[in-house]
């Protein structure tokens, strides 16, 4: 189970989802996509035009239950769009790390998204330019992996987390950046 959660505009990719959907519609993956935007009618079009059943689209849901929607999914993606790759970095990539859940990440070389998860181990980041190479990356990855190395991402993520972004460590970091500026 794959899912994204925010918002379905022009910042993600939504054309890489759809070609990897249509790649995998014979294998046992789902891709839920979870909210609302100027893209949504994009999705709901490519769906019936494909007749693509592995898609599902789910409205916004309350803030509150994030945490058990990820909980549900067994990788996150994020499919940064070209031309908006690397104008911002997801805050949602935290939120996903610190429920240990692992991440496929499309978006360019040195976007900050790329720049910050490279090296932790928690996300499966490609940094292809063409959509065919990406899809197949993407393709080959999901057919490949296994749960006990998605766990394992998953895990690597949160540690990442409380060694460097745990509410102790930000608060520690706040009190050393006042006193030196007294």
């Amino acid at each position: 189970k794959l899912m994204y959660a925010g918002n379905i505009g022009h910042a993600q990719d939504w054309v890489q989802l759809v070609k990897i959907a249509i790649r995998l519609k014979e294998e046992k993956i789902e891709f839920f996509v979870i909210g609302e935007g100027v893209m949504k009618s994009f999705l709901e079009d490519e769906i019936k035009t494909h007749d693509i059943k592995n898609i599902h689209l789910i409205p916004y849901q309350p803030r509150e239950t994030m945490s058990s929607l990820i909980a549900y999914s067994d990788l996150q993606f994020i499919f940064m769009s070209p031309q908006t790759d690397g104008h911002g970095f997801p805050s949602k990539v935290y939120t996903i790390m610190a429920c240990a859940k692992p991440m496929i990440v499309c978006s360019g070389i040195g976007t900050p998204i790329t720049k910050f998860l490279n090296g932790k181990n928690c996300a499966f980041i490609i940094d292809e330019g063409d959509l065919e190479r990406k899809t197949d990356k993407i393709v080959d990855f999901l057919k490949t992996v296994n749960k006990g190395q998605l766990i394992e991402m998953g895990e690597s993520g949160l540690a990442e987390i409380n060694l460097n972004y745990s509410k102790e460590v930000v608060t520690d970091m706040y009190i050393d950046l006042v006193n030196k500026l007294l």
